[in-house]
């Protein structure tokens, strides 16, 4: 009999809730895969800029703007980094 691995949520319910540009309350984020091409965007646009590009991959996968994760608070941003870079197994 095999045993199922549960795989970790995709969702990070945020400590600390943000209003979007648009109006909207977040008070969770869905993550998805990062892909190559996630990276590669970022890594154009953010021009040698490691640190750039490791959140504009972040606000790709959430699927929010860069000026909307740019407004969340670092505790959240750390779990949202911790799931994506610190879970692949």
């Amino acid at each position: 009999m095999s045993k199922q691995v549960q795989q970790p949520t995709n969702r990070i319910k945020l400590s600390h809730p943000i209003n979007l540009g648009s109006g909207d309350l977040l008070e969770e984020v869905t993550l998805r895969r990062i892909t190559a091409g996630d990276h590669r965007k970022a890594a154009a646009r953010c021009k040698n800029d490691p640190v750039a590009t490791e959140y504009a991959v972040m606000a790709m996968v959430a699927g929010l703007q860069q000026e909307d994760f740019d407004a969340l608070d670092w505790e959240d941003v750390q779990l949202i980094r911790d799931f994506l870079f610190d879970s692949a197994g």
